[in-house]
């Protein structure tokens, strides 16, 4: 993996880069879950069943187009869409639709979203550009495709006050 200083040494960046990128399934899963529980609602469960639903079709995706990740990458799945971009875009796009007003946690949803992304191409080096950026516009896509689909506005969300 990259980001080795000249002796050798990853540098600070590349460690919490790589921290993040490492925890990112396993955080993103626990929120939404936290969510769910503390959250019994219609929003939170189809946020849940949106994001379970997003992450199967980008799988599907994977499967049908079958592009072979960088010569770098140690991975030997298909590469395109990315599944963490995927993801972190449904929902970090979910929470712009329902929730605009909370541009914090909107800001804060998408800037983690694009750099545990972008580490997956510039430091783990597992992806392509191309492969990340399909798996953002095919999580966002969905986000919008899933929010019109059932209707639901932002004016719906009214369980999660964030101040």
């Amino acid at each position: 993996m990259g980001g080795k200083t000249a002796s050798g040494e990853r540098s600070w960046l590349v460690t919490v880069l790589l921290l993040l990128n490492r925890s990112c399934a396993r955080g993103v899963a626990s929120l939404v879950i936290l969510a769910v529980i503390l959250h019994q609602d219609r929003l939170t469960t189809l946020l849940f069943v949106g994001a379970v639903i997003n992450s199967r079709f980008g799988k599907l995706l994977k499967y049908l187009i079958d592009e072979r990740r960088p010569e770098t990458s140690h991975l030997t799945s298909s590469g395109m869409p990315s599944s963490h971009a995927n993801s972190l875009f449904f929902l970090a796009a979910s929470l712009l639709i329902l929730l605009p007003q909370h541009w914090v946690a909107c800001t804060t949803a998408l800037a983690y979203a694009t750099t545990v992304s972008f580490t997956r191409v510039f430091v783990t080096k597992v992806h392509t550009v191309p492969q990340i950026a399909a798996g953002m516009l095919v999580g966002t896509a969905n986000a919008v495709f899933w929010w019109q689909w059932l209707g639901t506005t932002n004016t719906d969300w009214t369980v999660l006050q964030l101040h």
